[in-house]
């Protein structure tokens, strides 16, 4: 898909949102004397911002996390994904490419042998490289170990409820190892955790901490659903499921789904059950933060914080019920142009900067291969200069557009204009909804989960054109 012109968007801006002037915003703080060395890259997979206690939710879901940002990092208020599903998020996330751009945008896509990945500019620059995840879409077989010298992913066969604690367990290993062979190169590390992926778990003691027995109190009146819900192994879906594929404009609007542990049949809640589905999510969290405050703590008593570039931030994130009570109905799980699906946290600690203030513009988090290269000091090879611009360049180069791309869900291009304005133009298959366009005025409908605004006739014939 071409991009769309500037311009064009601009005049879009324009007409729905009158051409009032964007807010003043927080200045991007700028890398100074002596960069870090080393690079560690932390993913929690499908963590959506607005859960985090740092970013105002009100339940104790991430009290390490919050800790660690407030002693050593600077937050960034509105990061928005490239792609509300993991494969072509991480994709652009590597190259620095759009969504849109990069082509990997469905399950069957692969990335190739070009461009280079910043694990492979890393590498060449003369780091050490590995990269512990936990699998599915983050393994050799999408291409996503392009640049790693060690890449080990998480396996089916392997325990899913501790898929993080023993990443965390590798990923120390390798650190120490290193020491113990005298290798005193520069590193980038990855880890990446499916904690807070669906399915969903009655994951203990973090359920009784964010109100999980409330809103099972509420759910399960009947004893026999209580006793589904409480069976070890019992699966909660949030909504939409994996082998789904969405074929129309509400297709998203699913009901949640328990699935018991010998694999039966799932059954399917009322709506009702969507305060669960949210304490769940907040529970796998709460379990994420207490392993991730372990690895950060764990840097800490090596001695590398101090030299060491740490990013923490997520691929996309995760609808939980948004739209109930609207005609267009609860929403849930991943894979569309929803704010729930595309606002992502952002944590960078760099130790030339130390903490500082939140960040209020909103920035593209496919800048992150140049914002990461920047700050340590990497020069960014001719191979990757398409490569979208660090954040700290974004207003400039953008004008205040951030592209999301969700082709393979069939939903398309959504620009986001400085969170005021979102445009998407679906690009599905069927004839009723290829090239329809529907646009939202994020100041009215933050979430974008209402039916849209009409675009004037001679807008939406220059978007098509």
């Amino acid at each position: 898909m071409r991009q769309m012109p500037g311009a064009i968007l601009a005049l879009a801006a324009l007409l729905l949102l009158g051409g009032c002037a964007a807010p003043r915003d927080a200045a991007s703080p700028s890398p100074s004397d002596g960069p870090p060395r080393s690079v560690v890259l932390i993913v929690l997979d499908t963590l959506r911002a607005d859960r985090l206690g740092s970013y105002g939710h009100d339940q104790p879901t991430s009290p390490r996390l919050d800790a660690w940002a407030a002693r050593r990092a600077v937050r960034y208020e509105r990061a928005l994904a490239p792609a509300p599903w993991t494969l072509p998020s991480h994709v652009a996330l590597f190259t620095g490419l759009p969504a849109h751009a990069h082509g990997v945008d469905h399950v069957r896509a692969r990335l190739g042998a070009a461009p280079p990945t910043l694990a492979a500019i890393l590498r060449d620059a003369g780091y050490r490289t590995a990269a512990f995840t936990g699998g599915a879409f983050l393994t050799p077989a999408y291409g996503l170990d392009r640049g790693f010298e060690t890449f080990v992913a998480a396996t089916p066969d392997d325990d899913p409820a501790r898929e993080l604690t023993t990443s965390v367990r590798r990923a120390l290993d390798w650190l120490d190892q290193a020491r113990i062979d005298g290798d005193e190169r520069p590193f980038f590390l990855f880890l990446h955790t499916f904690a807070v992926h669906r399915p969903l778990h009655m994951r203990r003691p973090d359920i009784a901490r964010v109100g999980v027995p409330t809103a099972l109190a509420a759910l399960a009146p009947s004893p026999d659903l209580r006793r589904a819900l409480l069976r070890p192994g019992t699966e909660l879906y949030a909504g939409r499921l994996e082998a789904e594929t969405t074929s129309t404009l509400t297709a998203h609007a699913h009901p949640p789904r328990l699935r018991p542990p010998d694999d039966g049949p799932f059954r399917t809640l009322d709506d009702a059950a969507w305060p669960l589905v949210s304490a769940l999510y907040d529970a796998a969290i709460r379990h994420a933060d207490r392993h991730v405050g372990r690895f950060l703590d764990a840097l800490t008593r090596r001695g590398l914080d101090d030299d060491t570039l740490v990013i923490v931030t997520s691929d996309h994130g995760e609808a939980l019920g948004e739209g109930c009570g609207t005609p267009v109905g609860c929403r849930g799980g991943h894979g569309f142009p929803l704010t729930s699906n595309l606002r992502v946290p952002l944590f960078i600690a760099d130790p030339a900067v130390g903490a500082g203030p939140a960040v209020a513009q909103a920035v593209d988090l496919t800048g992150l291969l140049r914002t990461i290269l920047d700050r340590v000091g990497v020069a960014v090879p001719m191979a990757a200069a398409a490569a979208t611009p660090g954040f700290a360049d974004q207003r400039t180069a953008r004008d205040g557009w951030i592209d999301s791309y969700a082709g393979a869900n069939n939903f398309g291009l959504t620009s986001r204009y400085r969170e005021r304005l979102q445009v998407t133009v679906y690009d599905a298959p069927w004839d009723r909804l290829r090239g329809r366009l529907v646009a939202h005025d994020l100041r009215r409908d933050p979430e974008a989960v209402g039916p849209g605004l009409p675009l004037p006739d001679a807008f939406a014939r220059a978007l098509r054109a």
